[in-house]
């Protein structure tokens, strides 16, 4: 036992390590709380919709996250289109908040869910718009699924999604072969309950869509799903399955841009992941993403 708890403690700081040395590496502000929003309608509950763009855009980051600091790049590129933008922060453990996104899916959901209640009070809009990062999007989707989040989300997007379960570069995998798994489990989830929900083939992804007769999506809400075949974490889980659902569009950034070979972290500053969810958020937004800077 006492090997299993030194193993799950070596298990967690890598995986923990990795995760936060790569978010550095493509954003120098992960070190840092971000300073004041650059532009008022960035977190800004006063910040009145537009005809232009009707629905507050709320962005959910990923695990290990924070909200402002995830969408540093994003957040103040769609407020200078005219969006009200908010970037809540979730799933914070044990009274920190550097690190969060750490809290059981469903409970992390659940604050979406009174955050986006909150937007909708204070803004006067019907519905909201999303755009989800890695974990943001199992939290999101768990939301849409279980917590009726049909009704008030108009256009969903994700990046980098994960709606099936990742490896952790085939680390659950290998935990699996040496026999260890179930205690590396047991010694991670008082510290990050979702590390192993969002594992391949967990059970909080068999309950999920057990619950849903295996369906991935609700009526009603328009879906962008983009992955990179780059991406080291997802890929494949990135997309949704729905075939009966027309309103589901699943796409490989390759396929937009051929030469752009971001991987998972990379989609948080892309100009062309940018550009196709704003295109999707938008229908006179321009449509041809480009392989180039920012519009």
């Amino acid at each position: 036992m006492r090997i299993q708890s030194i193993l799950a403690s070596v298990v967690l700081g890598t995986t923990a390590t990795l995760s936060l040395v790569q978010a550095a590496d493509q954003w120098p502000f992960m070190t840092k709380r971000s300073g004041k929003p650059e532009t008022p309608r960035w977190n800004d509950l006063g910040c009145q919709p537009t005809a232009e763009h009707p629905n507050p855009l709320v962005l959910i980051h990923g695990l290990y996250s924070q909200g402002e600091r995830h969408w540093k790049v994003f957040a103040p590129k769609f407020a200078a289109k005219g969006y009200c933008v908010f970037t809540p922060t979730y799933g914070s453990m044990h009274g920190q908040s550097l690190v969060n996104g750490l809290d059981a899916i469903e409970d992390s959901a659940q604050q979406i869910a009174t955050y986006i209640d909150t937007v909708l009070t204070a803004t006067g809009a019907s519905k909201v718009d999303i755009l989800a990062h890695s974990e943001g999007s199992t939290v999101g989707q768990y939301y849409l699924l279980k917590l009726n989040g049909g009704a008030k989300v108009d256009r969903w997007s994700a990046i980098g999604g994960n709606f099936y379960g990742t490896t952790y570069l085939g680390l659950s995998s290998f935990l699996q072969k040496l026999g260890v798994y179930d205690a590396v489990e047991w010694a991670i989830s008082p510290l990050c309950k979702a590390c192993f929900q969002l594992v391949e083939g967990s059970d909080f992804f068999k309950d999920l869509y057990a619950q849903t007769g295996g369906r991935d999506t609700v009526p009603d809400v328009s879906y962008f799903n983009l992955a990179s075949r780059y991406d080291e974490y997802v890929v494949e889980s990135g997309f949704m399955r729905d075939k009966n659902n027309s309103k589901v569009r699943n796409v490989y950034l390759q396929d937009l841009c051929p030469t752009d070979h971001a991987k998972h972290f990379d989609l948080l500053t892309d100009p062309v992941v940018f550009n196709a969810v704003n295109a999707h958020l938008d229908d006179q937004a321009e449509q041809d993403v480009g392989c180039g800077d920012f519009h």
